[in-house]
């Protein structure tokens, strides 16, 4: 039909009472199933079912990632603004809004749309943030979560997109509860316009979690799903595939938000389970073959906190620490970057590894130092959070052997973690008495994080009869022994590696 035609049909029915907002949307499913897009989920058609026959404002769906939100938001939209009981006044628009994380998320839901509104055969102009429904006084427009978000529109419908993970772009902290209280009055004249505050969990700290806790209300409804109830197309062993750390996946496919206190990060039983006691450390018990990975990681501080180098070597998914270091500054002395370097750059050499990950405080010192010994530096990721939880991973899938060392299994027991309002995990390490913070922490979870590193080759004979890698250590061994001499040429005649 004309959209014209429809518009003025719309508006008839809209003078004799709403429409079956319900029925609407399942005739327009079937249209959009025969037009090759994937149906509405069974749960989904229940909830939205239950939403439209109780008259509330507002629905509050708490559900896994990938659960459909998104796409079936899309369509109720759609839904909505083609057919919904909305009298926009002469000279205006009646907006129905989406709100998204950033702007980039906003318009792929509007590249949604525009593929829904192909499918059922609609006329619209597309401009910018904005899709204009041809001959009518409809639009879509989307916005990404800030505190800075327009309000100067008429609103007919919203969808909060991913609530809990907003976070605004100057101010890092999440926006919701400012863009709520600016956003909701935008519906006020249109007592038919509905609102989704749509969100898979994060903690028990943003508004999407205070307004699902609020329950069943006489304006809203809140519903909860794991992924694979509100998309069966997702199994439950498929989403342990795609998420194998427990505590997160039971946050991003299972919807159960985190606490919002501090909580021990690692499980201590399984720290226990990963302590290997005839693993022995240090290069000559190291037991290197051919095709083994060698890693690196390590955690620099002089003045208050120790430096940390672990080194890691990985065989058919085992990740095995092979040896470890820590240097605390003494009471009165701050340890020596050079001094420092040149110890780790030793154990380095003797473990055939040519590069260590660390983070970037001390960067430009420690390049220039480790270039002394020809070994390189890698860059850590910025987020810190990520390189915990892909060793907890390792922890939980059982593929980390850790040496019984009590000092770094304390350590580990004692690493916390906690939510902040603004979205992010906030990792907390103990700090000893005297100095020390979790260091060596630190450095194993960089020697794990890597996915690349040294690949052990088969030994190669030299002319002289000695293997490369006996020759690699003896030329790190006169190196140093120079250094410490402060002799620019060969050593004498007289020196031995035994001074």
């Amino acid at each position: 039909m004309d959209p014209v035609l429809e518009y003025a049909k719309q508006l008839r029915a809209e003078r004799s009472g709403e429409r079956d907002m319900f029925a609407e949307l399942m005739w327009q499913d079937e249209r959009l199933v025969a037009a090759g897009f994937p149906p509405i989920s069974d749960w989904w058609k229940g909830v939205l079912r239950d939403f439209y026959a109780g008259g509330k404002i507002r629905l509050v769906p708490q559900v896994g990632r990938r659960g459909g939100k998104s796409s079936t938001l899309c369509r109720v939209a759609v839904c909505e603004v083609l057919h919904g009981s909305h009298d926009v006044p002469p000279g205006d628009t009646g907006v129905f809004a989406f709100v998204s994380v950033k702007k980039p998320e906003a318009l792929e839901r509007l590249g949604t749309i525009r593929e829904i509104l192909d499918a059922l055969g609609v006329d619209y102009e597309p401009s910018g943030d904005v899709i204009q429904l041809s001959g009518t006084r409809r639009a879509f427009r989307v916005y990404a979560a800030s505190f800075r978000t327009s309000v100067g529109f008429t609103g007919i419908g919203l969808v909060f997109d991913e609530v809990s993970r907003w976070r605004d772009s100057d101010t890092g902290a999440n926006p919701a509860t400012e863009v709520l209280r600016s956003l909701r009055p935008t519906i006020v004249t249109m007592p038919n316009a509905r609102e989704f505050l749509s969100s898979s969990p994060f903690s028990t700290l943003d508004a999407h979690y205070e307004a699902f806790e609020r329950g069943d209300t006489a304006e809203q409804t809140v519903v909860n799903a794991p992924t694979w109830v509100a998309n069966p197309t997702l199994s439950k062993d498929r989403c342990r595939q795609l998420e194998q750390d427990e505590a997160t996946f039971d946050r991003e496919y299972g919807a159960v938000p985190m606490s919002g206190g501090l909580a021990t990060f690692f499980d201590h039983r399984e720290l226990e389970a990963a302590v290997r006691t005839a693993a022995e450390l240090g290069p000559t018990t190291a037991d290197y073959q051919p095709d083994d990975t060698l890693t690196a990681g390590a955690d620099f501080g002089f003045a208050r906190d120790s430096s940390a180098i672990v080194t890691m070597r990985r065989r058919g998914g085992i990740y095995r620490v092979t040896d470890l270091l820590e240097l605390r500054p003494g009471p009165d002395a701050a340890l020596k970057p050079s001094e420092t370097v040149a110890e780790f750059a030793a154990m380095l050499v003797a473990h055939g590894i040519d590069g260590v990950m660390a983070d970037a405080h001390y960067r430009e010192s420690i390049i220039e130092h480790l270039a002394e010994e020809q070994l390189g530096f890698l860059d850590a990721p910025a987020d810190v959070p990520a390189t915990y939880v892909r060793l907890r991973t390792l922890l939980h899938q059982g593929q980390l052997e850790l040496p019984e060392h009590k000092q770094l299994l304390r350590d580990l027991k004692e690493v916390q973690a906690r939510p902040t309002a603004a979205g992010r995990l906030q990792i907390v390490l103990p700090r000893r008495t005297g100095g020390g913070h979790a260091d060596i922490v630190s450095a194993l979870v960089l020697a794990a994080w890597q996915r690349a590193g040294k690949v052990v080759q088969a030994a190669t004979i030299l002319d002289n009869g000695w293997t490369q890698q006996e020759h690699d250590e003896v030329q790190a061994l006169i190196r140093k022994r120079q250094r410490a001499r402060g002799d620019d040429g060969w050593m004498s005649d007289d020196c031995t590696f035994g001074d």
